[in-house]
Parts: structure tokens; C-alpha cells; sequence
């Protein structure tokens, strides 16, 4: 029987949303590092995953697969770094059309920390937040997808417990940027960080420029939103019914803006997952014009035998645990400190990555940097290698390409706020350009010479503005790394 709108809450159409979601995210997420992966880690990379792990070794011994537990560990061969990647998108296609979604959330998570484990040193490709919120939401997703082959097919309802621990990751992942912004940076406090955000992002797409120009109430008025969204939404989360559905929709606006002006990868895509689960079945319903309403059928009576109610509390109490020392850090405090005696189980369990603190943009830069690689075969005449979504060429309008991911873009932009003395991979980079290494040379979007190497390689800083006649306005501020030479 068809179960009527006014019938107990159920959360089946919510859940189905957000492991779609949370497919299509992981689909994109893999997708790059299968085309990806090689360039950054690979024997011919920047910075080869042979050199990685041992570094490892180095630090920590035969602890090192504790510390660091990756597939890796097993081979060091290119092609099983491909294999590792093309896995996990097999896995993430198989949770966007709804097959064997817990399996292929176990699968997608072994496969990311695999790649997110590697981080250790100052060379760092898979160590930022959106990383770890996608090692924790698909760790997360592990309990929320239905044990059936497959997803549409399931009547299972959504456990109250399961519910209450996305409401949890929800309240960390807004509040703690909420907090950092208001503590710590002024921008934000006299509400002018927007502009600022709209130019420095990572990845801004060609609506950055249009909402830059917007009149400056407009832009305090999306900082106001923001805040809001970021720390008062999240306590009316602990509500139900309408105040936790208005927090929501809110959350969900800011999110599709954030998506509209930048590429920040999965990130609004999968907050918007999480944040449709705190609608009922009921609630979404009603959205629809009654001819469109989907019959949903009634769910299985809940059977809560002894061994699925230890394992409830066994997932439940881990994932909480593992999110005392984030919550810590957000206190600006630390397990040790906070009890002594749990410090040690915090930090067996950091590796595994299943709950992170997270504190995105709460400092904004006031000017956008970029390091621009550039190529010459005369020393005089240079020319640029473009990223997918940084910006180099002032006549590029930016792109929309969310939630992939230009890894190689990223660390370019991250780099122009870093001190030299982290500028190691650059002139690896150079070297591996000097050699026209063809898995190095897919990580960019077009390059100058195609397949074959220059006669010298450079990476100028540039600072950029947005620009009325192009898509951007350049500045140079000097060579970065000078000029090398290829060994002919």
C-alpha cells in the first residue's frame, strides 16, 4: 500500500538524493585522479609515490602502514595507482545508479584514504578539507545506504540514530567555518569578505565577476546571509519540523550561490546530500504538484535485532569518538588536554580519517596570486602552460567544471601564499616540463610546444584582478623559479 502523506516520517527519498549525490561526487572525484594520479605520484610524476612512502618509512618505521593505511602499501607500480582510481569510480558509478550502494560505499572509502593517506610532508595533493569531508561522508554513507542490491528497490527506513549523526557532521561542517570567520578574520566582522572571496578563490567560474561588480550592500548582504547560514542555522538543525526544514532550504541556497561563482569540487553538491536528509518523505513531497507525486510504498517494519543493535552502537560510537578531537580543535583545544586518557585510542584512530575539523575560508586574502608556468625555446619569448580552472591567459574566461577537481591548478593558487622554502616540487615540475613527461602533461589544459620539451621552463608570480575588456587583468610581480634549462 502506498504510504499517505500525514503517515510517521520517513527519510527514504532524502537518502536516496544524497547517495546519488554523494555517487556523482566520488564519480568526478575519481575521474581525476584516473587522469590525474599518474602526473602527481607516479615514477614520472612531480612527486613520485616511491618517494612518499619513504618518507614514511623514514618517520615512522614499521608503523608506517598503521599510520598511513593505503592500498599503496601493497604495489608501488603506475599501473596500480590507475587500478586504485578506476576502482573506486567503478565503486562511485555503481552508488550513482543505486547498485549495491553499502558495498560500494566500503569500496569508495578504502580507495579515497588510499590517496588522502599519502599526505605527510610539505608536498600535499590529497590533504585539504574537501578531501577529508569526502572521506567522511562516504565513511558515513557506509550506514546510511540500505543493505539491498538495490537502492530504488529499498523499503528500509533511515535509523533515528543515522539521522542524528548527519545532523552532527552537519553542525561541525558549518558552525566550525562560521566560528573561525568571525574569530579571526576582520573581513568578515565588517562584512567585506565576499568581494574578497569572489576574486581569490581557488577556482572562480565567469559568474565571479559579475557578482564581484554587484553594488557594495549587495555583497554585505551575502556576507550577512553567509554568517547566518554558517552560525544559526546549524542550532535550529537540532529542531524538528519546520525550523530544522527552513535551516536547510537556507544552508541549500548558500550552497547553490557557492556553486554558481566557484569550483570547490564536491563540496556544495554534498553538503546539499546531507542537508536533504533533514526533509521527510512527506515535506519533499509536498513540493511536487500532486500529479507528479511519486507512490512510495510502506516501509518494512524495523526489526532491531541484537546483533544489528551492537553493531548500530558500535558505528555510531565510533564515528562520535573520532570527532572529539576535531571538535577540540575547534575549541582551539586538544584531546590531550581536554582528557588525557582518550589521546592515545584519538590518535590510532586520526588515520582513518572519519571525522576532520573543518574551518574552509575563514581567512580570505585581500589580492589574488598565481604562480603561471611559462615556456621559451629563445629565453625572450615566453609562453604559458594553462591550468584547467587557475587562471594564466587574461583572454580565458574561467570555466565551470565542479565537482572534478584541477589538482595541478590548485597547488599553483595555493602556492602563491606559501614561502619559498616549500618550492621543491616546482622545480620538479620544471624538470619533468623539460622532458615533455607526457603523464605531466596532461595535467594541464593546453601547452604551449604540445609533445615536445622546451629549451627552457620558468614559473612566473602574476597578481590578478578581473578585467572589463578580458576575462582578466595581469600584473607580474617577478620570477618565482628562474629559468631552467633543458639538457640536450
Amino acid at each position: 500500500m502506498p504510504a499517505p502523506l500525514d503517515s510517521p516520517s520517513t527519510y527514504r527519498i532524502g537518502r536516496a538524493a544524497f547517495l546519488l549525490l554523494l555517487g556523482i561526487c566520488l564519480s568526478a572525484g575519481f575521474l581525476a585522479l584516473v587522469h590525474q594520479a599518474p602526473g602527481l605520484i607516479g615514477s614520472r610524476g612531480i612527486t613520485p609515490l616511491h618517494d612518499v612512502l619513504d618518507g614514511w618509512r623514514r618517520n615512522c618505521g614499521d608503523r608506517a602502514p598503521l599510520a598511513a593505511p593505503s592500498l599503496f602499501w601493497l604495489c608501488e607500480a603506475d599501473w596500480f595507482i590507475t587500478f586504485v582510481a578506476g576502482l573506486g569510480l567503478a565503486a562511485a558509478i555503481s552508488l550513482t545508479i543505486g547498485l549495491a550502494p553499502r558495498a560500494a560505499c566500503v569500496v569508495a572509502y578504502v580507495a579515497w584514504l588510499s590517496f588522502r593517506a599519502l599526505e605527510g610532508g610539505t608536498v600535499r595533493w590529497f590533504n585539504y578539507p574537501y578531501d577529508d569531508l569526502q572521506c567522511e561522508v562516504v565513511f558515513l554513507g557506509i550506514a546510511i545506504a540500505p543493505g539491498s542490491l538495490w537502492l530504488w528497490r529499498a523499503r528500509s527506513e533511515l535509523a533515528t540514530w543515522k539521522r542524528w549523526l548527519v545532523i552532527w557532521l552537519l553542525l561541525r561542517l558549518l558552525l566550525g567555518p562560521g566560528l573561525t570567520k568571525v574569530v579571526f578574520h576582520e573581513p568578515w566582522r565588517d562584512l567585506s569578505a565576499i568581494g574578497d572571496f569572489l576574486l581569490t578563490m581557488p577556482h572562480p567560474t565567469a559568474a565571479a565577476a559579475v557578482f564581484a561588480s554587484l553594488p557594495t550592500w549587495c555583497l554585505q548582504a551575502m556576507c550577512v546571509f553567509t554568517l547566518v547560514c554558517e552560525l544559526l542555522c546549524p542550532f535550529l538543525f537540532l529542531l524538528p519540523g519546520r525550523p530544522r526544514r527552513f535551516a536547510a532550504a537556507a544552508c541549500i541556497a548558500l550552497m547553490v550561490g557557492i556553486q554558481i561563482v566557484c569550483n570547490i569540487r564536491g563540496f556544495n553538491l554534498l553538503t546539499i546530500g546531507l542537508l536533504l536528509m533533514l526533509w521527510d518523505d512527506a515535506a519533499l513531497l509536498r513540493l511536487l504538484p500532486a500529479r507528479w507525486r511519486p507512490q512510495l510504498e510502506a516501509p518494512w517494519p524495523a526489526v532491531a535485532s541484537a546483533p544489528r543493535r551492537v553493531a548500530a552502537a558500535g558505528f555510531a560510537g565510533l564515528v562520535l569518538f573520532a570527532t572529539i578531537g576535531p571538535t577540540a580543535t575547534l575549541l582551539s583545544t586538544s584531546v590531550a588536554r581536554l582528557a588525557p586518557f582518550l589521546a592515545p585510542a584519538e590518535r590510532a584512530l586520526q588515520p582513518l580519517r572519519i571525522a576532520s575539523c573543518y574551518t574552509m575560508f575563514c581567512l580570505m586574502p585581500d589580492q589574488r596570486l598565481g604562480l603561471v608556468v611559462q615556456g621559451s625555446d629563445d629565453g625572450e619569448n615566453w609562453r604559458d602552460y594553462e591550468p584547467l580552472g587557475a587562471p594564466a591567459r587574461v583572454d580565458r574566461v574561467p570555466r565551470s567544471f565542479a565537482p572534478y577537481h584541477d589538482y595541478l591548478g590548485f597547488k599553483l593558487w595555493f602556492a602563491g601564499f606559501c614561502p619559498p622554502s616549500e618550492d621543491e616540487w616546482l622545480r620538479a615540475l620544471q624538470r619533468r616540463l623539460l622532458e615533455a613527461e607526457p603523464t605531466v602533461l596532461r595535467l594541464f589544459a593546453a601547452t604551449p610546444f604540445g609533445d615536445v620539451p622546451p629549451r627552457q621552463v620558468r614559473i612566473e608570480m602574476f597578481r590578478f584582478t578581473f578585467a572589463t575588456d578580458t576575462a582578466w587583468h595581469r600584473e607580474s610581480l617577478g620570477i618565482r623559479i628562474a629559468a631552467a634549462r633543458r639538457q640536450d
